[in-house]
């Protein structure tokens, strides 16, 4: 279901609502500050929630879009996207509830210290990408920073390890690259807090069987 058209605007079907203050901004204390409803249903597709002009809420989702067939929540708090305790950024489907997407937040940031700040699933709930962010910059200390699995083989085909949003890892190559079919190594590289350099070759270590 196609809430707006190919130029952004919003269909005929639906009716858009706001609530301003005297300033003429979007805010409303008590309930969303914006709602698009299907007008033959009565469903509401949409709610925002603003405070002086501001994308705004304590107790919930800030944002809820439902067209249907996705669900998406988006936490702001003062016009940033940020949740203490769980992703601020969640896209589900409908039907079967499984959560495509995952966004961790913190002031406007993507961050998350204990697991992955990005997370993204197949339509059976297969975990096939990982990011791992603090403070707006790729860093893990114990692992690759960023994951790519092959869902039907398990296999992880791309890794890279990141620092302090600087391309690092001290013990192996930050980049590699596997066939997804057989977990071969095809591609490794390495990098040093944000710079590419060829190890001697006795350095090398056998990442394929």
């Amino acid at each position: 279901m196609n809430i707006f058209d190919d130029k952004g605007r919003l269909g005929t079907k639906y009716l858009r609502e706001e609530w301003r203050n005297l300033a003429k901004e979007l805010d409303r204390h008590n309930g969303p500050a914006v709602t698009v409803t299907e007008k033959n249903s009565g469903n509401t597709v949409i709610e925002e929630y603003y405070s002086r002009g501001r994308l705004h809420r304590t107790s919930g989702p800030a944002v809820l879009h439902s067209d249907g067939d996705q669900r998406t929540e988006q936490w702001y708090f003062n016009g940033q996207l940020h949740r203490v305790g769980g992703p601020a950024m969640i896209i589900q489907d409908c039907e079967s509830g499984v959560i495509f997407e995952e966004r961790y937040y913190f002031e406007g940031e993507h961050h998350r210290d204990e697991g992955p700040a990005i997370i993204e699933r197949n339509a059976e709930g297969f975990v096939d990408h990982e990011e791992f962010i603090q403070d707006g910059r790729y860093s893990r200390a114990d692992g690759p920073a960023i994951i790519d699995t092959d869902p039907n083989s398990k296999i992880i085909k791309k890794e890279e390890w990141y620092l302090d949003g600087k391309c690092h890892r001290a013990d192996g190559p930050a980049i590699i690259e596997r066939d997804p079919s057989t977990g071969k190594v095809v591609k490794q590289e390495y990098w040093s807090n944000g710079k590419k350099y060829d190890p001697p070759d006795n350095n090398l270590p056998n990442l394929n069987p």
